[in-house]
């Protein structure tokens, strides 16, 4: 498509930490670019009579604009990504040891039964998180 360039991720210090341009989003495009110290260093504008939003103090954005831009950034990542399970691999691998390790802390027991058993306690973690949920969406 026309006009439009993939987000690049900065990797060594002092680069920007996203650069390049977000084709479309809100109607027009989103350059990201690195705050200089001057920026950094202006006081924070509290909550007025007027009511307007607390700004932060290191970006001078609000709350709700750090979080807009953020997820505008995840996306825009998750669209540049080709193999999805490799990127989530190292998480998803931590997540099961953290079961494996729950159920055999000695490593006394074979892989095959740690396995097995990380697999219950896994699905009894999720399904205790579904019940919580279930719960919080009655009151």
């Amino acid at each position: 498509m026309h006009g439009q360039h993939p987000i690049q991720i900065g990797t060594g210090r002092g680069q920007p930490r996203c650069q390049g341009v977000l084709p479309g989003i809100l109607g027009g495009h989103i350059h990201h670019r690195r705050r200089i110290p001057s920026q950094l260093a202006r006081p924070s504008k509290s909550k007025t009579d007027s009511g307007s939003a607390t700004m932060s103090n290191h970006q001078g954005i609000t709350p709700a604009q750090r979080s807009r831009r953020a997820r505008i950034a995840a996306h825009a990542s998750w669209a540049n990504t080709t193999d999805r399970t490799a990127r989530t691999r190292p998480a998803t691998l931590a997540f099961l040891a953290r079961f494996e390790r729950q159920v055999d802390p000695d490593g006394r027991l074979t892989a095959e039964e740690r396995h097995q058993r990380a697999h219950h306690a896994r699905t009894a973690y999720m399904l205790d998180l579904a019940e919580r949920s279930a719960k919080a969406r009655r009151r």
